[in-house]
């Protein structure tokens, strides 16, 4: 594991507060939990995260089997918070469409187990950067790390409600006066003595709520770099690399086949090699440029750079000799008649 990462060294003892029965979960995840008793000599052993500070989170390992446990804090609890069952709902169906997160398997509203709900996950191995200045990776590499965790979140707030069948999940309309409101009544039920600084922030607060509230997404209470999970060997920008050659030498093998084409039947009999150049070759430089602008960051855009020059042209490339379609449509015709011509050789 790289420096400035972390994974299984986030693990601890399970603090005394935090304890329960080991023995009445395993007893629960033997009848409930398919393939967890897979080793019966196996013995299970529980670590816990020391992050995951709201709803405490533990390592489970029964053999070769691991899986990750969250469960609501034990004590008196403030009233809809550490929702456990709705973090299982919500990660159940993000699963199903999938968006990167772990398998959720087992929930368990029963709380004479280990006396409080909790909910069963897969165990996902991976790199976990507490500093957030990733120190120990190249540049590049941070660059595609910090896209990486924007281009999540925007394709968690594009997700539609309806269809991950959550429309009934929360309340709706009225989010930003809602979250304002539950603030202030936790605040006030939490605290030891009286703030005047804090009352006047909830008043200006619900005096300056947005005039549209009335949007519904689904978002992240507590979404930041050390609170997700990346590839544990996965290098992106390595992978961008690799792609990127393969595109290059994929063009070149079909130019050079346009080429000998054009050498041995004229340029009519290679119009459909030139044609697959004119769609094939833009795109991928297109896409090269792209990831080569995700590598530089804001620096991709600048004028200290060529690259957004280099992607406006090759865009540009794309239009200038008539669109995809144009090229495709013919691509089509030609390959259809060519296949034609085969088959009724054949017969």
């Amino acid at each position: 594991m790289k420096p400035g990462a972390t994974g299984e060294s986030d693990l601890a003892e399970v603090l005394p507060q935090h304890k329960f029965d080991s023995k009445s979960l395993e007893a629960y995840l033997n009848q409930h939990l398919s393939g967890f008793g897979a080793e019966r000599e196996a013995t299970l052993t529980i670590a816990q995260y020391r992050a995951g500070k709201s709803n405490p989170t533990f390592y489970l390992q029964k053999g070769f089997q691991t899986y990750v446990l969250r469960k609501k804090p034990p004590g008196s609890l403030l009233p809809k918070a550490h929702q456990i069952d709705r973090e299982f709902k919500v990660q159940k169906a993000l699963f199903s469409i999938g968006f990167p997160v772990p398998k959720p398997i087992l929930y368990c509203s029963d709380t004479s187990v280990i006396g409080t709900e909790f909910y069963v996950m897969e165990h996902v191995q991976g790199r976990i950067f507490r500093d957030l200045t990733i120190p120990g990776l190249s540049p590049a590499e941070r660059s595609a790390i910090y896209v990486a965790t924007v281009e999540t979140l925007a394709q968690l707030h594009s997700l539609n409600i309806q269809s991950l069948q959550l429309e009934g999940y929360g309340i709706g309309a009225g989010y930003c006066k809602r979250q304002v409101s539950t603030w202030t009544k936790q605040y006030q039920a939490a605290a030891h003595q009286d703030i005047p600084a804090m009352q006047q922030l909830s008043e200006w607060l619900m005096k300056n709520l947005p005039d549209n509230d009335n949007e519904e997404n689904l978002i992240h209470g507590d979404f930041r770099l050390d609170n997700i999970v990346f590839h544990p060997k996965e290098e992106v920008v390595a992978h961008w690399i690799a792609e990127s050659r393969i595109a290059i030498e994929k063009i070149r093998l079909l130019t050079l086949k346009a080429a000998h084409s054009m050498d041995t039947l004229g340029s009519a009999g290679a119009k459909k090699e030139i044609a697959m150049i004119k769609v094939a070759a833009p795109r991928a430089v297109s896409k090269i440029v792209d990831w080569a602008i995700q590598v530089c960051g804001g620096a991709g855009v600048s004028q200290d750079y060529p690259l957004a020059n280099m992607y406006a042209i090759t865009r540009v490339l794309r239009l200038a000799d008539g669109p995809d379609e144009v090229h495709l449509s013919a691509i089509a015709t030609m390959e259809l008649r060519d296949q034609a011509k085969r088959l009724t050789a054949k017969i």
